[in-house]
């Protein structure tokens, strides 16, 4: 399949997914209001970072390897679906008895939590694994569909949940409840796509070793950068209200809509890398994508600035009244996330990960040490200006090395021209063009 067909075909279905989690977004927020949302994704947030240490980040190995055909795909398959197994039934009894004479996050039991967390973790962890093994395969079609399905009729139950009172904690629990139930659905799809393939053993001592290799490197890097992406969050909700909180967390997750296309192309950018396919054409295409989110978010921020205020009352209820100002200060950062999925995906497809962990340490001591000043005294606009000089030094430091990779003139990265959007217009349309300077 060619590069545009791979983008073509990512951006159609993992933006199908994406629209559904932004619709589902939309129904949790206006039903569970900014105090509910707020602690419900910031119980994820935590869950998140669990699960990034739980799941050893196997599933950045699983796509260098399965896509360089170096460990066959069905004994990754075999191996994560063991993982996932047996992490969560040594992490539930730990979770449990740790937390049981402790209150924690807003005084959930002990019983409840494990729940949350074990179905998070568990369904996630299967999730990842199979989505980044469909990928490999260039398949984008079942997962995207299966977990755009989930969220619509995830979106329904709650929607209904609202119509017959029920209450909150009951609507919480089915949430929770549809992240094994998807994970096990693709784990099962997966294995009967491929039933007539062989390999269906656990990685060879040689092969796993390989695999920890580089899962390592690249767990910790991702550590870093879920640390410096979501470490803010924290300082949030240690110095500012709950309401605060919700609309933070709100702007953070719109932000993360933002980003929904370049984590598309960034999934089909990283196997092509990894399997030495059109390196050239890649590269080629990455600056150009530079220079169209660059002209998107400009444009973007103007018109939060003109509509921003009372665009997000509307539509997330009139609890969201804070996020006008962060979500301004915050756009050039999404810029520089949106580049960054990019060359991460770039250097991760290199055999690189080394680059991503080490700008992501940077960008994750200036948030640390300038939240803790500054949040106390300025609120979320604190956090979300920081943030945004985290992502710009990460960015700084990426591009510094992708120079060094591949030497490019700073004019390139800056020379808009309408054969651009003539490029993403043949992408989108099957026509077959290359990118140019």
């Amino acid at each position: 399949m060619s590069f545009n067909k791979l983008l073509q075909q990512s951006l159609l279905w993992r933006g199908f997914y994406f629209f559904t989690v932004l619709l589902l977004n939309i129904a949790i927020s206006r039903i569970l209001r900014a105090d509910g949302s707020g602690g419900l994704y910031f119980s994820t947030i935590v869950f998140n970072f669990i699960l990034l240490i739980v799941s050893f980040n196997l599933e950045s190995g699983f796509t260098y390897f399965a896509s360089s055909n170096k460990i066959p795909y069905n004994s990754l398959a075999l191996l994560g679906t063991v993982w996932a197994m047996v992490s969560v039934m040594l992490l539930a009894p730990v979770t449990f008895f740790y937390l049981r004479s402790i209150t924690y996050l807003h005084g959930i039991t002990a019983l409840r939590l494990t729940y949350n967390a074990s179905t998070f973790i568990m369904g996630v962890m299967l999730t990842n694994y199979f989505t980044v093994l469909f990928y490999s395969k260039k398949n984008f079609f079942i997962p995207n569909i299966l977990l755009g399905g989930s969220n619509i009729l995830l979106l329904v139950f709650f929607v209904v949940g609202q119509i017959y009172h029920l209450h909150n904690n009951t609507l919480v629990t089915i949430y929770f409840l549809f992240y094994p139930l998807q994970g096990v659905v693709l784990t099962v799809l997966f294995f009967i796509s491929h039933k007539k393939e062989d390999n269906f053993r656990l990685p060879s001592k040689t092969d796993f070793n390989l695999l920890v290799r580089y899962s390592t490197i690249t767990l910790v890097g991702n550590l870093a950068f879920n640390a410096l992406y979501r470490v803010d969050y924290l300082f949030v909700n240690k110095f500012c209200s709950q309401s605060d909180l919700g609309n933070y967390i709100q702007a953070a997750k719109l932000g993360q809509m933002l980003l929904i296309i370049p984590q598309i192309l960034a999934s089909a950018i990283y196997p092509q890398i990894a399997s030495g396919g059109h390196q050239e054409y890649v590269r080629d295409s990455i600056i150009i994508l530079f220079r169209l989110f660059l002209q998107v978010f400009g444009v973007l921020l103007i018109i939060l600035i003109i509509i921003g205020r009372w665009l997000f009352p509307f539509a997330f209820g009139n609890t969201f009244n804070s996020m006008f100002m962060p979500m301004q200060i915050i756009i050039p950062g999404l810029f520089s996330l949106s580049a960054l999925a990019l060359l991460s995906a770039f250097f991760s497809g290199k055999g690189k990960p080394r680059i991503n962990m080490e700008g992501a340490l940077i960008g994750l001591i200036i948030t640390l040490v300038c939240d803790w000043f500054l949040v106390p005294l300025y609120g979320i606009n604190a956090a979300a200006a920081v943030s945004t000089l985290s992502y710009v030094a990460n960015l700084a430091y990426s591009l510094w090395h992708f120079n060094k990779i591949t030497p490019l003139e700073t004019k390139d990265m800056f020379a808009f021209s309408k054969n651009d959007w003539r490029w993403v217009f043949g992408i989108l349309t099957s026509r077959k063009n290359k990118p140019g300077f």
